[in-house]
Parts: structure tokens; sequence; C-alpha cells
């Protein structure tokens, strides 16, 4: 094969993963599922899903009294201001103190995402496994569908960094 032919190739399939992951945001709104929004067009953050700009803020705590709604807020107060480094660690911490919490499935997405706009290839490892492990111990958490969105989105990143097993999954849900 020419080195032609090998680039063409890689490029298509760029633009058959960056085609698909537009599409596929396009057939969600990125709001995760439930009676609250995780959509606001006041947060801080902002996720680029192909050429979609969605601007992700956490929502307000819906459940006073559990016993994680304080540190849910106070991660979801991070998050809001763009400090993704400590948003990343109060969600955990909130996993890890509050276990029960009906906060702590929903924990997973949002330090995943947390980690994701720090985007060193490490954070974007482990919000990996996080999204992961969110999909196979968490299946009625209120950020499901929005989470395996973000997955995509982590190994579309991964890949442009030489992830091959993130290329590889990308290549295999396109086709």
């Amino acid at each position: 094969m020419s080195r032609n032919t090998a680039m063409k190739r890689g490029g298509m399939v760029l633009l058959m993963t960056l085609f698909w992951t537009s599409a596929t945001s396009a057939q969600h709104t990125g709001v995760p599922m439930g009676s609250h929004s995780a959509l606001g067009h006041s947060g801080q953050g902002v996720l680029l899903v192909g050429d979609v700009a969605l601007d992700v803020q956490a929502p307000a705590p819906w459940l006073q009294e559990d016993p994680g709604a304080r540190a849910y807020a106070r991660a979801r107060e991070y998050l809001n201001a763009s400090q993704y480094r400590e948003a990343a660690d109060a969600f955990y911490q909130l996993r890890r103190q509050y276990a029960e919490s009906v906060y702590a499935a929903d924990s997973y997405y949002w330090q995943a995402f947390s980690l994701y706009r720090l985007g060193s290839r490490s954070q974007l490892r482990e919000a990996r496994e996080l999204l992961r492990t969110m999909r196979a111990e968490h299946r009625s958490a209120n950020t499901l569908a929005d989470a395996e969105e973000l997955l995509v989105s982590v190994e579309s990143r991964l890949a442009q960094q030489g992830d091959a097993q993130a290329a590889a999954s990308i290549t295999q849900q396109a086709t």
C-alpha cells in the first residue's frame, strides 16, 4: 500500500469518526435523563462534540435530605466554576464518603467530565474507566445516556493522541 493510500484511509477513518460523533451528538441533547437538567445557558463548561458546542452545567441538588447533598453541591460549584481538578476530586470524595447517596451513580459521569475537560492522556484514560464502570454498575443513573456520549468523545480524544485501543473502539463503532 502506498503512503498516499494509507494517508487517505487514515484521513477517511478520522473523517468518519468526526462525522459519527457529530451525528450521534445531534441525536441527543446532552441533558441527563430525569427530572433535572445538566444543560444550562449560564454554565461555564462547554463540551465540544464534533462541531456542536454544549454548555454543560451540573444540576442543582434535587434531594436535600440525602446525606451526600452537601458534598454534591460543593462538587457542582467547582464544576460550574470550571475548576475541573477540584471538581473531579470532589465527585470522587462524594462516592467515597457517601456510597449510598442518590448522587453517587451520577458522580462517575461528572468526575469523568471534569477529567475530560482537564484532558491529559492519563486523565482521559481515568475518565474512560469511570464511564465504563458507570455503564457496568449503574444502569439506572440519570446521566447514563450522557456517559455513553462522553465516552465516545473521550475515546476520540485518546485516539487523536495515539491510543490504539481507543482508535479501534471508535473504528468498530463507526462500522
